[in-house]
């Protein structure tokens, strides 16, 4: 005996007693009939499928938490600066920037 998940959704290009008939006849079936009509696993709501596909083995839904994180970049360009830059060189130009950023938030 292996327990069998039996997913399916009533649709023209399967019939629904098609999965009726393997869980009747499968011991230890589990019968999970989704609604809509769509039959393609891709297709139309596929999150109801892989909750009852991670639910299956311990017989409980764990969504897992979200995979995505908005984050927002804040990109300044002052005007000339690469020129500034140049003409300072690198510890001018650092000089430079810290007095504007003083300025700014003192």
């Amino acid at each position: 005996m292996c327990p069998t998940l039996v997913l399916h959704r009533a649709g023209k290009l399967t019939p629904v007693q098609h999965g009726r008939y393997l869980v009747e006849n499968i011991t230890a079936a589990r019968d999970v009939e989704l609604e809509r009509v769509d039959h393609a696993p891709v297709a139309g709501d596929t999150d109801a499928i892989v909750d009852e596909i991670r639910a299956f083995p311990t017989g409980v839904l764990e969504r897992p938490g979200p995979d995505r994180v908005l984050a927002t970049v804040l990109f300044t360009d002052i005007v000339g600066s690469t020129e500034r830059a140049a003409t300072l060189g690198p510890k001018g130009w650092r000089q430079a920037k810290r007095k504007l950023t003083n300025k700014r938030y003192a």
